[in-house]
């Protein structure tokens, strides 16, 4: 029977598929995904679908609350406590980020450990450029380019904090920990074309090099 017959993906682009994909391959820990900033819970959601599995969903979201989301003004200086408030464990299976601003800094300053990250990446910059968006943390996106971080940045940030981006997949990139694939690189088929301009085309001043 096909693992992947009775699954609905909640994503934008099925993520949350190719992620259990990878699950399949390296394990399953606690069965516990988190997930920022998680709008309704629902829609375009990467982690509502385990749900279904009997999973622990952690949903957090700058701007909602309902019965899948609490509402949590999330920053690199508070990332730590919010999860330590909610007991999230140090380690644990996946965690997707999504915030429109700040996910660099906040993947950056995050001391726990999920075996699997989603996370969007800014794709208006080409391959040579390193860069995110300024750090504030009372940043929220205005329609145009500021927001996040490219893909290099991204990347690069990954392979400082121990992970191999295994797919990129719409404006989003799929890191495991380098202990599930050694030696392994980001398959050459899912390298995304850059730039690939979207949004308002201001806000560039706001970037610095990371």
């Amino acid at each position: 029977m096909d693992i992947f017959n009775n699954l609905k993906s909640f994503s934008r682009s099925g993520q949350d598929i190719i992620t259990y994909g990878w699950l399949q391959k390296i394990g399953i820990e606690n069965k516990i995904a988190v997930e920022f900033g998680a709008e309704n819970g629902i829609d375009y959601s990467n982690i509502r679908m385990f749900a279904s599995l009997e999973w622990t969903l952690f949903q957090w979201d700058k701007n909602y609350s309902n019965q899948y989301v609490v509402q949590e003004n999330i920053n690199a200086e508070n990332i730590n406590q919010i999860f330590e408030k909610h007991q999230v464990p140090k380690t644990f299976d996946v965690l997707s980020i999504d915030i429109d601003g700040n996910d660099y800094w906040v993947w950056k300053n995050l001391q726990y450990e999920p075996n699997i990250l989603i996370i969007e990446y800014n794709p208006n910059f080409s391959f040579d450029k390193k860069v995110s968006v300024k750090y504030d943390p009372n940043r929220s996106w205005k329609g145009n380019v500021a927001f996040g971080a490219s893909f290099s940045a991204m990347i690069d940030l990954g392979k400082k904090k121990g992970y191999t981006a295994v797919c990129s997949i719409a404006h989003d990139l799929i890191f495991v920990k380098n202990k599930f694939i050694p030696n392994s690189k980001i398959y050459e088929e899912k390298i995304p074309k850059l730039p690939n301009y979207i949004h308002r085309q201001n806000g560039y001043n706001q970037f610095v090099c990371v």
